[in-house]
């Protein structure tokens, strides 16, 4: 499902899954995963723009495990296939931070 007013643009999904025997063990029995996922995205100029922000929250919980984070960033297009990327990301579980920083191509 996407919401988008002008120059924001709000895209989420929510997830649900049941495997049975997610393991191939016959001792496993069936488990089930919810999941959630936003990111707010901010173009200036819409599909014009050469600069983006976004914003992406993630939740997922299984009986075996659960992931939390929260994550800003910053695009800028440097040509029409070459962009910069820098992310930051707060994992809110564990309490640890990742950065990243990155070129991407595409040819």
């Amino acid at each position: 499902m996407i919401f988008g007013l002008g120059p924001v643009e709000l895209p989420a999904q929510c997830l649900y899954r049941k495997d049975s025997n997610p393991m191939f063990m016959q001792t496993a029995g069936d488990v089930e995963t919810h999941g959630y996922v936003a990111e707010l995205v901010f173009a200036p100029d819409m599909d014009r723009s050469h600069y983006y922000f976004t914003g992406r929250y993630n939740f997922i919980d299984s009986e075996w495990y659960t992931y939390h984070t929260a994550t800003l960033g910053y695009t800028y297009q440097l040509a029409r296939n070459l962009r910069l990327l820098t992310e930051y990301t707060r994992d809110l579980e564990c309490k640890t931070n990742r950065l990243v920083l990155g070129v991407i191509g595409a040819f």
